[in-house]
């Protein structure tokens, strides 16, 4: 059974990989709780946007 990369995508990792990046961002710009919400709030906006394309690819099918 083949299985794509969205089958294992979903908001939890999508939130959690862009606060990662945000964490980092922040280090490097010395404020790290405002990069972090900042990375966190566009995991969810990037989770959610992936989870309705790949629910509404699944529904054509």
């Amino acid at each position: 059974m083949n299985r794509k990369m969205s089958d294992y995508f979903s908001v939890g990792l999508s939130i959690v990989l862009f606060a990662a990046i945000g964490i980092l961002v922040g280090v490097l710009l010395e404020n790290i709780v405002l990069w972090l919400i900042i990375g966190a709030a566009v995991g969810v906006v990037f989770g959610a946007v992936i989870h309705q394309y790949v629910k509404k690819k699944k529904s054509e099918e």
